[in-house]
C-alpha cells in the first residue's frame, strides 16, 4: 500500500470528538479495554488525506512529531501502524517468520505461507488484520496486513503453498518515511517492558499471559507443552523466545527430506559420491532458518547413514556400502512421484554475512555491495553447480572466479586468462581470448546486477538482515550552492535520506549551525526530500553529514557561484 509516496496533504489537528470515535471504533474492532484513549491517540494527535500513485486514498492519523500512529483506507477498517504495534503488540495477532523472510517483507513482499512459523495464534482467522514478527523477536512488529488464510487450523506449514498474509504496511515503507525522527526497531526487551504497563488488557478468543505478554504461539515441542501447561506462564521475552526456536522431531525430519528433494531437482551432484560429500548439498539446500534448529541429531534418525537409509526405502537415493561407510550411486528420477510434484524453493548464499562481509562500524555508516547473476553468466553458474537467483559479495565472486580458473586451468603465459566459452559469455573481449588476470575480474562484475545494503552506525550484526537491500549502486549526496532570484544564496542537499537522514533532522541541524532559515522541499530531479538553508555553507553541511559517519566520496558538490571562465 505504500510501496511509493502516499502524497500525504497538510495535516490537521485531530477534533477531540472525531479521536472519541477513532478510539471506540478501534476498541470495538480489536476487542480491547481498560487502555487510556491517550495510549493510543494522543490529544495532540493529527490526520491528512493521502491519494497514492497506486491510486489508493484513505487517511494517515499521526502524532505531533508527525509519526504515523494509525491509518485507513475508504474501504478499509482503521489499520495500526508497526509504531503503534511496538508500543501495543497485543492488539492484533502477530504471525512468526524468520529473519531473511522479514528481509523479503521490507523489500515488499507478501508473507507465503511456507515462510510462517506454527503454531498459530487463534485469532488469525481469514480477512483479520496480522501483524508480522521474527521468531527471534515475538513482540518486535515489522509488518502488518490482512490474513488471507485460517492460519488457526494450520499445523504444518512445510510442504504448503499460497499467500499466507497480504502485505499492507512494512518497516522503511513510504508511510514510516513520513516521520520526522529516524525509526528503529526496539527491542524485545523494551516491547514486553512497555507492555507489562497494561496488564489488565483483554481480549477476545485470544492467549494473553496472566503477566500481561502476548503468547503468539504454543510450544511445538512436546516437553515444552507440558512444562508450559504446569506453568501456564512464561515470565519474560527470553523464555519466550526459547519456546518458539523449538522445532518437533517431525518438523525436522520434513526439512531433511525437502532438502533431498531440492538437491536432486536443483543441484548438479556427480555420483557416485560420498555420504559427506553428499551431506554438504544437503545442508546447503536446507529452508533458510537458524542452522542450530535444524541439524541430523535433532531427526529422528539421529545419524547420517540412518537417514540415508530411510531416504532410500522412500526410493529416493541408492546407496553402496556398509556400516557408515556409503556411497550413493544413484539418485530419483523425475519420473518418481515426490520429485515430480516438488516445488523447488529459494535458499539463501552459502556463506552468511559474517563471512563475506566486513562488520558494522561504530563510528561510520558501512555500505555492503550485493550482485546478482545476469542471463550471460548462466553457464558459467552452471559449470560450477553454483545458484543464480541469490546474491553474492564481490568476495564470494572473486574466490568463485579464482577457484574457476584454476580448476579449468585456464591460465596462460604472461599470467594471462584463457576465455572458454562460459567465460567469453560474460568478458567481451573486442578480438582474442585472453586477457590480464589482474582485468578479469572488473569485466567479470560487468555481467552482474549491483545492489547496495547501507548499514546505520552501531547496527547490532543480527538486524542487518533486516535491512533492505536496493537495486543499484549508492545515490550520491548532492549538495549545491547556488543564487537564487533576488540575488538570495542558498545551498541546497538531497539524496540524504538514502543514508538513513530524516529531513527535518538535517534541517534543524543545518538551521542552528548555520544560522539561517531552513526549508523542506521536493527535489524536481527524483522527487526527494530536499533541505535548503540560506547562504553559502557546502562546507559546513560536508562537515555535519560526515560527523553522522557518511564518507566525502559519497558527495557531490556544485559551486554554480564562482565565475566561469571567460573565453579568450
Amino acid at each position: 500500500m505504500f510501496k511509493k509516496d502516499p502524497d500525504l496533504k497538510p495535516l490537521s489537528n485531530l477534533k477531540n470528538s472525531d479521536r472519541k470515535k477513532l478510539f471506540a471504533k478501534v476498541a470495538e474492532d480489536y476487542k480491547v479495554s481498560n487502555v487510556p484513549i491517550d495510549y493510543l491517540f494522543p490529544s495532540d494527535s493529527k490526520q491528512g488525506n493521502f491519494k497514492s500513485p497506486l491510486k489508493i486514498s484513505g487517511t494517515i492519523y499521526t502524532d505531533a512529531e508527525c509519526t504515523p500512529s494509525w491509518f485507513k483506507t475508504k474501504d478499509s477498517n482503521v489499520l495500526p501502524s508497526i509504531i503503534t504495534l511496538w508500543r501495543y503488540p497485543a492488539l492484533i495477532p502477530i504471525v512468526l517468520t524468520n529473519d531473511m523472510v522479514i528481509g523479503k517483507l521490507i523489500n515488499g513482499a507478501d508473507l507465503m505461507l511456507p515462510g510462517c512459523i506454527p503454531p498459530f495464534d487463534s485469532r488469525c482467522l481469514k480477512g483479520s488484520i496480522v501483524g508480522v514478527a521474527s521468531y527471534k523477536q515475538p513482540n518486535v512488529v515489522y509488518a502488518v496486513g490482512e490474513c488471507l488464510l485460517d492460519l488457526s487450523q494450520v499445523e504444518e506449514t512445510v510442504g504448503k503453498s499460497g499467500v499466507a498474509v497480504r502485505v499492507y504496511h512494512h518497516f522503511e515503507d513510504h508511510l514510516c518515511q513520513l516521520a520526522k525522527i529516524t525509526l528503529k526497531p526496539p527491542k524485545e526487551e523494551e516491547v514486553v517492558e512497555n507492555f507489562l504497563q497494561f496488564q489488565d488488557v483483554t481480549t477476545e478468543e485470544t492467549s494473553v499471559e496472566e503477566d500481561g505478554l502476548h503468547k503468539n504461539a504454543e510450544a511445538p515441542n512436546s516437553d515444552v507443552q507440558d512444562e508450559s501447561a504446569e506453568n501456564n506462564e512464561v515470565s519474560n521475552s527470553s523464555e519466550l523466545a526459547e519456546v518458539l526456536t523449538e522445532l518437533s522431531v517431525e518438523d525436522v525430519d520434513v526439512f531433511f527430506e525437502r532438502a533431498l528433494l531440492q538437491t536432486i531437482t536443483q543441484d548438479k551432484v556427480s555420483l557416485p559420491i560420498s555420504a559427506s560429500n553428499f551431506m554438504n548439498h544437503i545442508l546447503k539446500n536446507m529452508p533458510s532458518m537458524d542452522s542450530n534448529l535444524v541439524t541430523i541429531k535433532k531427526t529422528s534418525w539421529k545419524k547420517t547413514s540412518k537417514y540415508l537409509k530411510a531416504m532410500q526405502k522412500l526410493k529416493l537415493l541408492d546407496l553402496k556400502g556398509k556400516g557408515e561407510d556409503l556411497t550413493i550411486i544413484s539418485l530419483a528420477s523425475s519420473g518418481n512421484e515426490k520429485v515430480r510434484k516438488f516445488v523447488p524453493y529459494t535458499v539463501k548464499s552459502v556463506n552468511s554475512f559474517k563471512q563475506s562481509q566486513s562488520k558494522p562500524s561504530k563510528d561510520k555508516l558501512t555500505i555492503l555491495f550485493y550482485y546478482k547473476p545476469n542471463s550471460c553468466t548462466r553457464s558459467f553458474f552452471n559449470d560450477n553447480d553454483k545458484m543464480t537467483n541469490v546474491l553474492y559479495s564481490q568476495q564470494e565472486l572473486k574466490d568463485i572466479l579464482n577457484e574457476y580458473i584454476r580448476s579449468k586451468d585456464l591460465v596462460r603465459e604472461k599470467n594471462k586468462v584463457f576465455l572458454n566459452p562460459p567465460l567469453q559469455e560474460i568478458v567481451r573481449l573486442k578480438d582474442g581470448r585472453t586477457i590480464a588476470r589482474d582485468k578479469i575480474f572488473s569485466e567479470f562484475l560487468k555481467g552482474f546486477t549491483i545492489s547496495h545494503k547501507i548499514i546505520p552506525i552501531n547496527t547490532p550484526s543480527e538486524e542487518v538482515e533486516s535491512i533492505k537491500t536496493k537495486k543499484g549502486n549508492v545515490p550520491k549526496v548532492e549538495i549545491v550552492t547556488e543564487m537564487r532570484i533576488g540575488r538570495k544564496v542558498v545551498t541546497r542537499v538531497s539524496n540524504f535520506e538514502a543514508y538513513h537522514i530524516k529531513a527535518q533532522e538535517l534541517a534543524n541541524e543545518l538551521r542552528v549551525k548555520c544560522s539561517g532559515s531552513t526549508n523542506i522541499g521536493e527535489n524536481i530531479q527524483n522527487k526527494s526530500s530536499e533541505v535548503t538553508v540560506q547562504g553559502p555553507h557546502e562546507k559546513i553541511v560536508q562537515d555535519l553529514l560526515v560527523a553522522k559517519g557518511l564518507s566525502p566520496a559519497w558527495f557531490n558538490v556544485t559551486n554554480k557561484l564562482k565565475a566561469k571562465k571567460k573565453r579568450t
